[in-house]
């Protein structure tokens, strides 16, 4: 359960700093949802974006925007990989998407 709670620390993290860098008059928004499934659980993170969002060809995952950045996102794939959880990562229009299958 520590754990989830730090992969959710880390997702509303980054979604907190995308959004903040979005123009000015710009909606910022980010949308939580999680619900159960059966016996598993489903997580998604959804937040808006200005600008480019590039994803590292090795790791599949957002790339990194400078030094200190990108630890998170390394974090919650750790958590997916070690948990036997299914991560992907999508953009849809001005929306990033997280979400988190376990």
């Amino acid at each position: 359960m520590v754990e989830l709670s730090v992969v959710l620390a880390n997702a509303l993290e980054n979604a907190v700093r995308e959004c903040g860098q979005s123009r000015d008059g710009e909606p910022r928004i980010i949308r939580l949802d999680g619900r159960k499934r059966g016996s598993q659980y489903f997580l998604e993170i959804a937040n808006t974006y200005d600008g480019e969002v590039c994803f590292d060809s090795e790791t599949g995952l957002p790339a990194s925007k400078g030094n200190g950045h990108g630890i998170g996102s390394r974090s919650i794939a750790y958590f997916a990989e070690k948990n036997g959880a299914t991560l992907q990562y999508h953009l849809e229009g001005r929306w990033f998407h997280l979400r988190l299958l376990m």
